[in-house]
């Protein structure tokens, strides 16, 4: 019997080399509009993370400086610190005497005012300049307390007096200011809070350097405020 050949596989089922098929213009530029979509919501995720995290890190900076300005209070007598004017400077200098920063370096873990060198004779307070305008090239401040009280005439929370005015009085006692008439306590009175261009509560507003600051709140649609018992609230609305 007569062995048969084996049939080639070839012979068989003939290969056929695919034919590879490229992306119609149309479906490039379909690609690409997708592509450009999910990168601008990405990019706006990102936007939306950063500026949420920097409002959180101005309130963790705020609770600080509460906390600051109540142990001050508590050394003595009850007294709130002077603050020179209604602006809150990110800084303090050789013997100076009259801001926050200087005042509270005590209890922010930062040296005297007299116990700086002569060069640099500057000492930056990170907590008195919002995370959001940290690399604001501006000198204009982050923040401003609160300098009027009408139920006290020229007495003022921190002694501060009017931007531009030498009408400075000393500062008041927690005790005296949560016994108010009229204004709820200490946790319904605001101490310092974010500064923008919408903020016209004093003559701070007129000041050169204001046309530097934010045209708006600078965490979106709110402002951070700590208030005189401690606790920060980020609000729509002037308080």
């Amino acid at each position: 019997m007569r062995a048969e050949k084996p049939i080639p596989f070839s012979m068989t089922f003939p290969i056929r080399s695919p034919r590879c098929r490229g992306f119609t213009l149309v479906e490039l530029l379909v690609v690409s509009v997708i592509l450009g979509v999910l990168f601008m919501l990405a990019l706006a995720a990102t936007g939306k993370v950063r500026q949420t995290a920097a409002r959180s890190a101005c309130q963790s900076n705020l609770r600080n400086l509460g906390a600051a300005i109540l142990l001050y209070a508590a050394d003595h007598d009850q007294y709130l610190p002077y603050n020179a004017n209604v602006a809150v400077s990110g800084f303090y200098q050789r013997n100076d005497s009259g801001g926050l920063g200087a005042n509270l370096a005590p209890y922010l873990g930062l040296p005297l005012p007299s116990m700086l060198p002569a060069k640099p004779a500057k000492q930056n307070v990170d907590i008195l300049t919002c995370p959001a305008r940290r690399n604001d090239p501006s000198s204009s401040p982050s923040y401003i307390v609160k300098c009027n009280l009408l139920e006290v005439p020229r007495q003022r929370p921190f002694g501060a007096s009017e931007y531009g005015s030498s009408d400075a009085a000393r500062p008041m006692s927690l005790l005296a200011l949560g016994n108010l008439p009229n204004q709820g306590g200490l946790s319904k009175i605001w101490a310092v809070m974010d500064m923008d261009q919408e903020v016209t509560y004093s003559q701070a507003a007129k000041s050169a350097w204001a046309k530097d600051l934010p045209k708006e709140p600078i965490h979106g649609h709110t402002r951070n405020v700590l208030f005189f018992d401690g606790h920060v609230e980020s609000l729509a609305k002037l308080p």
